[in-house]
């Protein structure tokens, strides 16, 4: 009698231990699907009545970090997801948007849709993000 009532505290701790593991796994598969949802990072420079005064660092060394934090957050991004089956968004908007063509040149350049690159494009175009972004925002600012 003895035995059997062993037997069937282990088997009762076995299921209870079953189903405790199995919550828990559950809410981390759930939160590894939250993960994985694709980045869509819009980035507005407002360059109406930019203020005029010293700034340190000026409004155009924030306004450059602050896209360098994001081109770099977007990288992370991309490398943790896998560069091929990454699927992220990033670009940079002016207001009001620029009226100079060569100015619409450089801020076309300010976008990268991994979703809509080739495969075999990803990779470069993610390596030469920032330099990319770094240099047209630097003309354009």
């Amino acid at each position: 009698m003895k035995v059997k009532g062993i037997i069937q505290s282990a088997m009762s701790a076995i299921i209870v231990a079953m189903l405790m593991f199995g919550c828990s796994s559950e809410k981390q598969v759930k939160s590894k699907k939250d993960l994985s949802l694709p980045l869509n990072i819009t980035i507005y420079l407002d360059l109406s009545d930019r203020l005029v005064r010293d700034l340190t660092p000026s409004q155009r060394e924030r306004d450059l970090a602050i896209v360098e934090h994001f081109t770099k957050l977007f990288q992370d991004s991309c490398q943790s997801t896998g560069i091929l089956k990454s699927k992220h968004r990033l670009k940079v908007l002016f207001y009001p948007a620029p009226e100079n063509t060569e100015i619409n040149t450089l801020a076309s350049a300010l976008v990268i849709d991994m979703k809509n690159l080739p495969a075999k494009d990803k990779r470069v175009e993610l390596q030469k993000m920032p330099s990319v972004f770094k240099n047209s925002l630097a003309q354009i600012l």
